[in-house]
């Protein structure tokens, strides 16, 4: 039997036991109370953040710690406040700054774009002027180069003899594949007259083309030594002339010349001197320019005869023309002609009443057919012989056959419709008043091009040059053929300019 005292002590250690039990279970509320009120609390002073950035694989750096991102993307739960970043790669402009959080229910989304740091910028100026940037030449006329953005840079145009211009500016990424015009430096300019012995004395500037004496008011050109070249009938010579600025260098163009007394067995023959006609027998020039010329006296385009002469200074020279030798081509035919075409040039249109004065030598006769076939065949006649030449169905076998080029499917006439729409009047021609009929000659080959362009005839040299241009720049021919083969043609052709 338990004692009394026993009870005491078993009773004592029970109410002991249950004190503990409580106060452990308080302690726990307590502390998972703690635990509850510090989460709410540290939740309610934090907010999430997200930022999203190009190129997706550069860094980012939060507070200065580097931090983990996935395809340009990078989330994170941070303390309300300031938060400072840097995203940076190479290659492109380093971005940094402060992310500022301040909403604890909200999420903070950013986005970032980092720009490259050098862009592809095209200059152009002046075709013949250096480009330089920042002092240094990059090229001429036009350059493309590669600049940091964010810098500033000088672009600059210079060129011989002229004033440089420039142009500064601070590349901004805008600027990429952009084309900056930097000015064209000025010329600095002196002056230059030049006048001569001679009226109509061609002179040319650094072999272009400036007009012919005399002059009305001197030339604005280039400081620094150019080449001042002039051209009169056969003679042409070069000189330097030294420009400086603002002053006015005057050139006097003296042209030595000899006399030239021209006379024929029969007067009243008409005479070319390097094609230019002068005039008919008998002629006396007083004061021709020293050079080389051909004269030619001209009886019809079939009969004449050329001298090749040379002209000295102070020299009197005679030049005399017995009558001309000549031949005599009787052409008949039984069949309908449409031309009779004489070297290749000469048409005479249909079987002549009269026999044809032929130079001694070769020739070419061709004849046309009203079907537009050409038939030709080659003849030699002498001095004083007088030859047959029959074209008829029984002798068409002794001919070549030759098919005419065409140009654009029409006959050769269409051509002229051609070069008129595309003639381009010069300036210079037309403040002078000049106009006239350029002849010029050239090849259809082959192949249909059109080649070996030259002036036979000329009236000005701007408008033969541009009669020149346009005919070189003819599409290809239909060539001609002969015999089923296609053949080079020359064709004498003239080019009309009238002011209107």
């Amino acid at each position: 039997m338990v004692s009394v005292r026993r009870q005491r002590h078993i009773l004592h250690s029970v109410f002991i036991y249950n004190d503990i039990v409580r106060i452990m279970k308080r302690l726990f509320l307590f502390t998972f109370l703690f635990v509850l009120f510090s989460l709410n609390a540290s939740a309610q002073t934090k907010q999430f953040l997200l930022i999203e950035f190009t190129p997706k694989d550069a860094t980012l750096e939060i507070d200065g710690e580097v931090k983990v991102t996935k395809n340009g993307v990078y989330q994170e739960l941070l303390p309300l406040g300031e938060h400072s970043y840097k995203l940076y790669q190479d290659g492109y402009i380093e971005d940094a700054g402060v992310i500022y959080m301040t909403e604890k229910y909200n999420t903070k989304s950013v986005y970032l774009s980092l720009m490259e740091s050098h862009v592809i910028v095209r200059l152009k100026s002046d075709p013949k002027a250096d480009i330089l940037i920042n002092g240094n030449v990059v090229g001429t006329g036009e350059a493309e180069c590669r600049l940091s953005v964010g810098t500033k840079y000088k672009f600059e145009s210079r060129r011989q003899h002229h004033t440089p211009d420039s142009l500064c500016r601070i590349i901004q990424p805008s600027d990429n594949n952009m084309t900056f015009k930097i000015p064209y430096p000025d010329p600095i300019l002196g002056k230059l007259m030049v006048t001569s012995n001679f009226n109509g004395v061609e002179t040319y500037l650094d072999g272009e083309y400036i007009g012919e004496t005399p002059f009305d008011e001197a030339f604005r050109v280039l400081v620094g030594t150019h080449t001042v070249t002039v051209k009169y009938k056969g003679y042409e010579a070069s000189r330097p002339a030294n420009i400086e600025e603002g002053e006015q260098t005057k050139m006097f163009v003296n042209i030595p010349y000899g006399s030239l007394a021209i006379s024929s067995q029969l007067p009243g023959i008409d005479v070319y001197i390097n094609e230019e006609p002068i005039g008919t027998t008998p002629i006396y020039l007083p004061e021709w320019p020293v050079g080389e010329y051909k004269v030619k006296f001209y009886k019809n385009p079939l009969v004449h005869q050329t001298y090749e002469i040379k002209i000295e200074e102070g020299e009197s020279k005679e030049l005399y023309h017995p009558d001309f030798k000549y031949g005599s081509l009787y052409i008949t035919s039984d069949i309908s002609i449409d031309d009779i075409i004489i070297d290749g040039f000469h048409k005479i249109g249909g079987v002549p009443p009269a026999p044809i004065s032929l130079n001694p030598g070769n020739h070419c006769i061709g004849i046309i057919d009203s079907l537009g076939v050409l038939f030709e065949k080659e003849i030699y006649i002498t001095a004083g012989e007088e030859k047959s030449f029959v074209f008829n169905e029984l002798n068409k076998d002794e001919f070549i056959i030759r098919l005419p080029p065409k140009f654009q499917g029409g006959p050769v006439q269409s051509f002229s419709k051609w070069v008129n729409q595309r003639l381009v009047y010069p300036e210079i021609a037309k403040e002078n008043g000049i106009q006239g009929k350029v002849t010029i000659r050239f090849t259809i080959e082959t192949d249909g091009s059109v080649t070996n362009v030259n002036v036979l005839k000329g009236v000005d040299p701007a408008l033969d040059k541009e009669a020149v241009r346009v005919a070189s720049s003819s599409p290809r021919w239909t060539p001609a053929k002969r015999d089923g083969s296609a053949v080079p043609v020359t064709y004498t052709f003239p080019v009309i300019f009238q002011l209107r």
